[in-house]
């Protein structure tokens, strides 16, 4: 609703940014219903064992002591 809000407001709404708009928003929906029917498919069905990876973000140096 904000999305098609703001355009509104600045009177930059026209029918292909509101267009846009919609396509964007149902495109995200269904990629996270895809995201989220994977990660039942492998828990819930396959009982695959998952595990989270950290992603290193920079190196500590060892405190002098």
């Amino acid at each position: 609703m904000e999305s098609l809000l703001a355009p509104a407001c600045d009177r930059e709404d026209s029918f292909g940014k509101i267009g846009l708009i919609v396509l964007a928003y149902f495109t995200y929906c269904q990629l996270w219903i895809a995201v989220v029917a994977r990660a039942l498919w492998l828990d819930v069905v396959k009982r695959e064992k998952q595990t989270w990876v950290k992603t290193v973000r920079f190196q500590r140096k060892p405190a002098r002591g």
